[in-house]
């Protein structure tokens, strides 16, 4: 594991003088986990998956429609859990998410969040016994 990548992650959620951008710090973490060898697309997907869900989401005029739009846009982009190899580390890895869009709960709810608050809406992780979710206040 790269340190210098770690400590980016380390400076990233820590210690928190607001909240922690949790996309950002996905992106880190994944990266200091696979010693600097992300996929190489990875930034330009970030950025046309961002464009391309605020472009999706605009009109929408409550936070509630919204939040309803970046999951339907999600939903229609094929990112989803992966059912048959749950236990895959790729699905904890944000890059390899946005390339496979295959994940675990926990990393499509980062993105799900991040792609919000690129729409304008600020959604919050739900910690439930087993599992874990989002929601709109």
């Amino acid at each position: 594991m790269r340190v210098d990548l770690l400590q980016r992650f380390a400076t990233l959620v820590g210690p928190a003088k607001g909240a922690v951008p949790l996309f950002d710090a996905a992106t880190a973490y994944a990266a200091a986990l696979q010693d600097g060898d992300t996929w190489p697309e990875a930034r330009l997907a970030r950025h046309e998956i961002e464009l391309a869900v605020v472009d999706h989401c605009g009109g929408r005029e409550s936070p509630v429609e919204t939040a309803e739009g970046v999951l339907e846009f999600m939903r229609r982009n094929r990112f989803r859990g992966n059912i048959r190899a749950y236990e895959d580390p790729r699905n904890s890895l944000m890059d390899r998410v946005l390339e496979r869009r295959l994940g675990l709960p926990i990393t499509l709810c980062v993105l799900a969040i991040h792609l919000a608050e690129r729409c304008g809406v600020e959604l919050h992780g739900i910690s439930f016994p087993g599992h874990f979710l989002v929601g709109l206040e």
